[in-house]
């Protein structure tokens, strides 16, 4: 079965080379092209053709032989068949053969196909094949006329064939006003009557259209032909071929008429590269004016370089939604649980906590309990929640030690209601920030000029582009297309308010006050209280570090003593003051790894299969990733 099976397979292979049409190349590898294609015929008395061609082959490449179809239909047949590869001046001739051997050729004969096979192994050469075969009785004879009507090449090639040149020679007898010649196929080929016996057809190249040849002579000159037509036909072959002559006249002066409008647009084209240039330029400043009008925020009438109070008194979270311009992050968590403190509403106490299950060591935590429950009520929806959050629902009411969130998260329904918890919290600093008017929508006032230019821009690049066939007038309606996206995209931008930039440039001048107050030897330093509430603002701006190392400059430690402090004055010294920054830093570290694990824990899982999920971690050996940016 399995012979058979190989044998069907073989035996299609086999068709499928014979039964291509034309002339293919049998290949191992590579690729080839047809440089030259002579054809020359000579035709005799008895209405026989002798045909000889000269076929040109580039090997690219390495090849086993070629393959040509020689149709002889409307013939009595094809004889004398011979074939040669030329060598210099010489001709080194094929036998043919069944083996497959080396200088051989077969042959099969399918219908008015004679197919031939020829072994000939080339690799990277230039070959020329020759054909030499007598098509018999192939002249027609008429009463008043003698013909040869040949499709010299039919259109079963596989590649284009180049540089065709076809001489016909007739017997001898005529005169050359009693020769006519008719050519059908490529509109760039030409047909000539050199001489009284001589008919030449030249082609620069064809590729898949056939090439017909019609040489009219005198019926004398074939005396011995049979294959005679008793009628006379010469009136009904000149009106087809009148015919045919003003349909392809007619293609030409359509080519011609395409060809002069072609010449005339690129000329066009060229005049207008100026033009075009400056509607580029023009559409790309129009865009960037347009960008840079509705995306410009409104200037702040507060040009100071330090501020040196709170611009107004709502809480560090929703401060910092102000500056991120509509974000919520892990610091204003920890800022919100030092501003209730300072509104006595919890307690922030310094612990020391041990950590690790092998090697035990000691680490700086804060533990929060309630201090005055009942002044829930008169906070913000954001600070209420954060305070029964951590301390009801995380702590169980009897308070929590932060360091303790990374423990509790480790369970996935622990972290998927940690991370919901801590979204519902965001929310609730969205709603209360959303009531102070720092934001406003785009109205785009003044937008109509602008989309007018846009549209002037498309229409005219579109009309201009399909006229002249412009890539560079696309371009310009291109741009005005993005132009309305634009504008449509900065629709739905929020800008500040004037309340809102008014506020943005105030904390910038506080946080810059923050950074450098211990320098301002001549400015009026607030006292220690209100340092812890801007200490609060500090924390959520993120140069608490910096507001702490600069306190013992201005402040003694006496004044820690102040019995109107809150969780700075269970402290003590400023050295407590840096255990407590510390503290800090390590309890948003917990915070922020909480956060991330609940994220992890509600994020899609890794596929191994290649059927899409989450990442993964690792690498898979993949090229770069050595890259980067920075500043210095």
């Amino acid at each position: 079965m399995r012979r058979k099976g190989f044998g069907i397979l073989l035996l299609g292979l086999l068709l499928m080379v014979f039964l291509a049409p034309g002339l293919r190349v049998s290949a191992s590898s590579g690729y080839y092209e047809i440089t030259d294609f002579n054809l020359t015929v000579d035709l005799q008395g008895n209405g026989d053709a002798q045909v000889v061609e000269r076929i040109t082959y580039d090997f690219q490449g390495g090849f086993n032989g070629v393959l040509r179809d020689i149709d002889y239909s409307r013939t009595s047949g094809l004889a004398d068949l011979a074939v040669f590869v030329q060598e210099g001046s010489s001709l080194r001739e094929f036998k043919e053969d069944v083996t497959g051997g080396a200088q051989t050729y077969e042959r099969s004969n399918e219908g008015s196909l004679v197919k031939l096979k020829v072994y000939e192994r080339s690799d990277q050469v230039k070959k020329t094949f020759v054909y030499r075969y007598t098509l018999k009785n192939v002249a027609e004879k008429y009463n008043d006329i003698g013909i040869f009507n040949r499709k010299i090449i039919d259109t079963g090639w596989d590649v284009p064939l180049n540089n065709i040149n076809i001489t016909i020679t007739i017997p001898a007898g005529a005169t050359k006003d009693q020769l006519k010649v008719f050519a059908h196929g490529p509109l760039t080929g030409t047909s000539t009557i050199v001489d009284d016996r001589t008919f030449t057809f030249t082609v620069p190249s064809v590729n898949g259209v056939f090439v017909e040849t019609l040489v009219i002579f005198p019926p004398a000159l074939l005396p011995s032909s049979t294959n005679v037509f008793a009628r006379d036909e010469l009136q009904s072959i000149l009106a087809n071929e009148q015919r045919l002559a003003d349909e392809a006249n007619k293609a030409r002066e359509e080519a011609q008429k395409a060809e002069e409008a072609r010449l005339k647009r690129e000329k066009l084209r060229q005049d207008l590269l100026p033009v075009f240039a400056g509607g580029i330029a023009a559409a790309l400043l129009s865009l960037l004016a347009m960008v840079r009008k509705f995306s410009k925020e409104l200037k702040p009438e507060f040009m100071g370089d330090y501020y040196r109070e709170l611009p107004e008194d709502y809480t560090p979270a929703v401060m910092s939604y102000l500056l991120s311009k509509g974000r919520t992050k892990d610091d204003d968590i920890m800022a919100t649980l030092m501003d209730l403190a300072r509104k006595k509403v919890i307690s922030l106490t310094p612990i020391t906590v041990e950590s690790g299950k092998i090697f035990r060591k000691e680490e700086d935590s804060v533990q929060l309990q309630w201090l005055n429950k009942e002044k829930l009520s008169s906070l913000m929806p954001h600070e209420r929640f954060l305070a029964e959050w951590f301390l009801d629902d995380i702590g169980g009411g009897q308070g929590l030690i932060l360091d303790d969130l990374e423990t509790i998260v480790k369970k996935k329904k622990a972290a998927l209601q940690f991370q919901n918890d801590y979204e519902y919290f965001k929310v609730k600093v969205k709603d209360v920030a959303e009531t102070q008017g720092f934001f406003m929508a785009n109205n785009l006032q003044g937008a109509a000029p602008f989309i007018v230019v846009a549209i002037l821009f498309m229409g005219a690049g579109v009309i201009t582009g399909v006229l002249l066939g412009s890539v560079l007038a696309f371009l310009i309606a291109g741009l005005g297309f993005l132009m309305l996206i634009t504008l449509m995209g900065l629709n739905f931008v929020r800008k500040l308010s004037r309340k809102g930039t008014e506020h943005t440039a105030m904390w910038k001048a506080f946080k810059k006050f923050l950074l450098d107050f211990s320098n301002l030897k001549e400015a009026e330093i607030p006292s220690i209280v209100i340092w812890e509430h801007y200490l609060v603002y500090a924390t959520a701006l993120g140069v608490a570090d910096q507001v702490i190392e600069q306190l013992p400059k201005v402040f003694s430690e006496a004044d820690l003593s102040n019995p109107d402090l809150t969780y700075m004055g269970g402290y003590r010294s400023f050295n407590n003051i840096y255990i407590m920054n510390h503290a800090f830093n390590n309890t948003m570290s917990k915070v922020s790894s909480a956060v991330n694990a609940a994220q992890i824990a509600n994020s899609a899982k890794s596929s191994g299969s290649g059927f899409g999920g989450g990442f993964s971690g690792g690498s898979s050996g993949g090229g770069g990733g050595g890259g980067g940016g920075g500043a210095f």
